[in-house]
Order: C-alpha cells, then structure tokens, then sequence
C-alpha cells in the first residue's frame, strides 16, 4: 500500500485549524515562500505523529502508514500442565493476545487481510518451516479463532497448538483505528494541536530574534507561555492518554 501523510494532515489543514500561513513565518531570517512552508508541515506532521505514537506506546494509530503492518514472533508453549493425567491444555498454552490494536476494516475499497497466523515446524537446528495455519469459519473447522473485545484481540487455537518452541508462532496483521472512526478524528486533532504548540513556539523564538536583532523591546516583557517543553503539553498528554497501550511483562504476551 502507497504511504500518505500521516492521518492525511496537510498544510491546508493546519492553516484552517491555526489561522497561520507560510507569511507569518520565517525560514533563514526570510519569510517563509509557500513551498517552505509545506515542506515544513510534511517534514514535521510526521514528526509530531511519532511523538505522539511514542507516548501511546504504538507504532501508529492510522493504518495506512507502513509501520501498520505488524509481524509479531510468540513463543509456542505446547502443554505445560504436568499435574493431571491426561495432561490437559490450559488457555495459557493456546491462547496468544496480539500486542497492538487489530485491524481489518477497509479504507476505500481497499480491504486489510485478516490476522494471518503461521507456527515453525523445524527444529531449531533446521531452515525454518512456517505453516499457514486456518481460522475457524462457515466453511472450515480450522485451528483458531479470533476474537476481540474491548481493544484486546485474542487468537484461540483448538486444533494443531503450537508446541513448545521458542520465536515459533508469527501472527503477521494491520494496526490503526478505522479512519471513519472517533478515536480516529480525536487523535488526528490532537495532532493538530500539538503543531499549533510547535508553530507558536517558532513564532516565540521568532519575537526574541527580532527583539535582539532590533532592540525595540524589553525581552523580560514578552510572553513566556510557549515553550519547546511545551511541544507536548499536559493538555494534549490528558487526552492521549486513554489510547496508551500497556504491555505488561508475563505470559499475556511472551
């Protein structure tokens, strides 16, 4: 799939939500030209998506970027119930919690594959062998199924669990919130706000340039509300802060 801008954000976007166009900023000690400026806003929207991404915890939120195509390697268990006689499968043994936000809805008319589940036969000595394992539907009795509740997806397998093996079980799946979705539009305005932080914190050092440059005015009387430490303010952290996602050390997700 062809990468876009993140969450489709362009100049004209941050234009409309901030008011600011490519003449009220400088680059060099010159005016911004508009090329400057949506060379500026692509380079950065990037930028402050990964901080965004990187205080959630995920690799991304918008499933068309490349880093929405998550390749997870799990560790087969085989049954680890060594009381009873027959040994009996516990769900620690079949059941594998995929680490990131499942997605398979469509942008467009293009479709996202479903969760494709595959385990290594070979021994560890051996090339690997990775078997495509069949989900559970109408037409098939399969060896999983998928289920997810409440952001967290479970895989279930019932026939062929993985045996004990280490870095045996490949779960290979898209991660994102549906670009139609709330959560969606929610942190895609987060974004946004945190460029309209970045842009008046340029201007703020633009005004102390200036004042230097040109000693018409008491630096101590200027205002000091934005800062770089402000990039990601607390306002911006509270909201963000129910998309966090917290992987937990155990077997949840070994």
């Amino acid at each position: 799939m062809t990468a876009a801008a993140s969450y489709g954000i362009s100049h004209t976007d941050i234009e409309e939500f901030t008011g600011i166009s490519h003449t009220d900023l400088r680059k060099a000690g010159l005016e911004m030209t508009d090329k400057d400026w949506q060379d500026f806003v692509t380079e950065y929207v990037e930028i402050i998506a990964q901080i965004v991404h990187k205080y959630c915890n995920v690799p991304t939120f918008d499933p068309v970027q490349p880093e929405a195509l998550i390749v997870e390697l799990r560790d087969g268990r085989g049954c680890t119930d060594d009381w009873d006689y027959p040994a009996q499968y516990l769900p620690q043994d079949y059941q594998f919690y995929l680490r990131e936000l499942y997605y398979t809805g469509t942008i467009g008319v293009t479709p996202y594959a479903a969760v494709k589940v595959e385990e290594d036969t070979a021994g560890k000595t051996e090339i690997p062998v990775w078997v495509t394992r069949t989900a559970r539907s109408s037409v098939a009795a399969g060896d999983y199924e998928v289920t997810t509740s409440k952001e967290l997806t479970l895989v279930s397998f019932y026939n062929n669990v993985p045996s004990r093996k280490d870095k045996s079980v490949r779960f290979t799946y898209y991660t994102g919130y549906d670009p139609t979705s709330k959560q969606y539009a929610d942190i895609k305005f987060q974004i946004l706000r945190v460029f309209k932080n970045l842009i008046l914190s340029k201007k703020g050092i633009q005004a102390i340039v200036t004042v230097f440059a040109t000693g018409t005015r008491d630096l101590t009387a200027m205002p000091t509300q934005y800062s770089e430490a402000q990039i990601l303010s607390h306002m911006e952290e509270s909201t963000l802060r129910k998309y966090k996602r917290l992987t937990m050390c155990g077997p949840m997700f070994d």
